[in-house]
Order: C-alpha cells, then structure tokens, then sequence
C-alpha cells in the first residue's frame, strides 16, 4: 500500500534519544515521519484530539503511559490509532502483556530494523478496517441491528473457530505429551509453533475487528 505522505506518527518516550532512534528507522525505511513526541498520559491525550494521527510508537516501560494506558487514552476518544510498543525487557512476559494490554506490535529496541515494516503492516490493517467500517455505511446497505449483527457473526465466526481449534490442538498435544514425560522433538516443536503463530494470527484479526467497531461506534 502507499504511505501516506507525510506518516503522522506519536511517539511516546522519556528521553529525546529514544525518538531519534525512532525517526531515523522510519526514514530509512522510505517513509516520511510528521512526529509528535508525548511522555504522560495527559500530553498524549491532548494531541489525540489535536489532528488524526496514524500511529503510535511507544516505550513500553514508560512511567505512567505504559501499552495499557496507551490504549485506553485511544480508545476512549473512539480512534483507531494502531501501537506499536517498544521494549528494552530480554523475554516473552514484556511482549505478552503489551499485547494483551492491546499494542499491535511489540519490537525490541536492539531490532528497530523491524520498525519500519511494522509500521507499514499496521497501517494496511487499518486501512482494512476502515473499508469493512464504510462498507457498512454505503448507500443501500441493511442498517438494522439484525443486519449489523449478522455480518458480525460472519466477520468473526471464522478467527474464532480458528483460535479456538488451535488452542485445542495445542493443549491436546501438551497433555499427551506430560503424560508420557516427553520433550517434544524439532518437528513437534515447529506443529506446535505454527498452532501458536496461527491462534495469535486470528487472535489478532478478532481485536482488529472489534477495534473497528469502537471506531464504527465513535462515529454514529
């Protein structure tokens, strides 16, 4: 998809060096940054209703603005604003609890190489997002709740059975293999990988769709 030029981008740090190290990576990957730098939850939510801005970039271990209040400054003003949290933390626990406090991406700062990627990926799930929310709103679409919650069946119903049979197929073979006391072997290893990757694929496909409905809603 093409960039919007130019990319307005938050930036949620306590040091200046922080947003540089940002700025640089989003430039070498061809694209052209308008920032905004924030470090509380007050000056964040003062720009949010400034200007529309397409991402969020932020310091995971920020005092006082962390993924969690991030997310709930966002969603409070009805905006789908995708974030993208940046972490120094070695390990998978900072990374899971970013996302399940709804950051889209979690990127280690010695691998900010995956920035600008990212970036590019989240912008196309909303743009994705924004075209389901103005489907729904095109001249001679069914406007009743019926209708609404029909396609909302549809829009889910495929995430959800996938996360849910992954999750099954994972738990299965876990059981079975602490019942034997078995390690699982390279091949396992990979099965049960691809389970995971395929769960946390609809997992996030499920948020971004309820994600759009905040959004759909702020706009009625």
């Amino acid at each position: 998809m093409d960039m919007p030029t130019p990319l307005r981008v938050l930036i949620a740090e306590a040091a200046p060096e922080g947003a540089y190290d940002v700025l640089r990576e989003l430039r070498r990957a061809g694209l052209v940054p308008f920032a905004q730098v924030v470090s509380t939850a007050a000056e964040l939510d003062q720009l949010l209703g400034l200007m529309p801005w397409h991402v969020l970039i932020a310091a995971a271990e920020l005092p006082g603005l962390g993924p969690a209040v991030a997310v709930q400054a966002v969603c409070a003003r009805g905006l789908d604003v995708p974030l993208i949290a940046l972490g120094r933390t070695a390990g998978e626990g900072p990374a899971v609890e970013a996302m399940r406090a709804g950051a889209r991406e979690y990127l280690f700062r010695d691998r900010l190489d995956r920035l600008g990627p990212a970036v590019q990926r989240e912008m196309a799930a909303a743009d994705d997002r924004r075209a389901r929310r103005e489907k729904l709103l095109e001249p001679g679409q069914p406007r009743s709740i019926d209708a609404l919650a029909s396609a909302l069946r549809h829009e889910l119903s495929n995430p959800l059975s996938a996360v849910m049979s992954n999750l099954a197929y994972l738990r299965e073979e876990l059981t079975a293999l602490r019942e034997r006391g078995q390690v699982p072997t390279e091949a396992q290893w990979r099965d049960l990988d691809e389970a995971a990757a395929d769960a946390m694929e609809s997992a996030q496909r499920l948020r971004d769709l309820v994600g759009g409905l905040s959004a759909f809603a702020a706009g009625e």
